[in-house]
């Protein structure tokens, strides 16, 4: 066909079927703040198929089920903190213009401290997706992990500010570092 290929974008309904929603527990046990939490509902933004029989591309949000923890505590002058979401149902923008169904993990860990006239922070974040075995499909499962610490400081009272942080991701190779001064 000649020209560019038609353009379609299907929305839920807003019929029972389509609602969406979740829920959320929270309890404090000694000095430890936990919670639990599941939800259901479509992609935020919507992912994109192409459709060849009809030569057109098709966006849409896909629906998506996340079921999460996390927890908080303070030991002292220490604090911990992580905090976890499985989607066991979940979906991935394929780069052949296709929507591939599968699974993903996320999960966190930090420490904060303070010490003096620093909050020290660092945080250890990990990710993984798992895409199902489509037929044509190039995605593969991937893992990351990101370690990200950071510093901050007052002067003159609190009046003056300055919070450094750096991020690194070593499967990525990649990292950088920002101070900001307020």
């Amino acid at each position: 066909p000649a020209g560019p290929p038609a353009i379609e974008e299907l929305e839920p309904s807003a019929r029972w079927n389509d609602a969406q929603g979740g829920a959320r527990f929270s309890a404090t046990s000694g000095r430890l703040d936990w919670s639990l939490s599941a939800y259901r509902g479509f992609e935020a933004l919507p992912l994109v198929a192409l459709e060849p029989a009809r030569f057109a591309l098709v966006s849409q949000h896909p629906r998506f089920t996340m079921i999460g923890g996390d927890f908080e505590s303070v030991a002292g002058t220490w604090g911990f903190r992580g905090e976890a979401a499985a989607f066991v149902h979940d979906n991935f923008q394929g780069s052949n213009l296709a929507i591939v169904s599968g699974s993903s993990f996320d999960a966190g860990f930090g420490v904060d401290r303070r010490a003096g006239e620093y909050q020290l922070s660092g945080t250890v974040l990990f990710h993984r997706e798992a895409p199902d075995d489509v037929p044509g499909s190039d995605l593969e499962g991937r893992s990351d992990v990101s370690l990200i610490v950071s510093g901050d400081r007052t002067f003159a009272r609190e009046r003056y500010r300055l919070r450094a942080f750096s991020v690194y991701n070593p499967s990525e190779g990649s990292a950088f570092l920002r101070a900001i001064a307020m």
